[in-house]
């Protein structure tokens, strides 16, 4: 069973129609808390497939590449990247939900290659 959106899809599981809803961790955990409903459904098992999230900007615009890696670069030196993922991924967002996504191993391995500290 598919529905037209994401909505619902979720309304599909919420209301016994559908077994499971796959999507990306995100949008998961996000429906979860939006319907407030992290008692009755969690998110679980492998990731079905890998789809990274990027920045995109224009080729012709080397400054612009220079000043991305040198401030995300920063970030994770300075544990500003942890601490804004913590805001937005694990603590109570402006709209009152909290989506409790916790960090994957590849986030955090790519947070130490820009120089995280352990």
């Amino acid at each position: 069973m598919t529905g037209i959106d994401h909505e619902e899809s979720y309304e599909q599981l919420a209301t016994g129609k559908a077994d499971a809803l796959a999507g990306d961790d995100v949008l998961l955990y996000g429906l979860i808390a939006k319907n407030r409903t992290s008692q009755n459904f969690m998110v679980i098992g492998e990731f079905l497939s890998y789809d990274p999230y990027a920045i995109m900007f224009r080729k012709d615009d080397p400054q612009l590449a220079t000043v991305m890696q040198r401030v995300f670069q920063e970030m994770a030196q300075s544990r500003d990247l942890e601490y804004t993922y913590k805001r937005w991924f694990l603590s109570k967002l402006p709209s009152g939900e909290t989506l409790n996504l916790p960090m994957s191993a590849t986030l955090q391995e790519i947070f130490r290659a820009l120089g995280a500290p352990d």
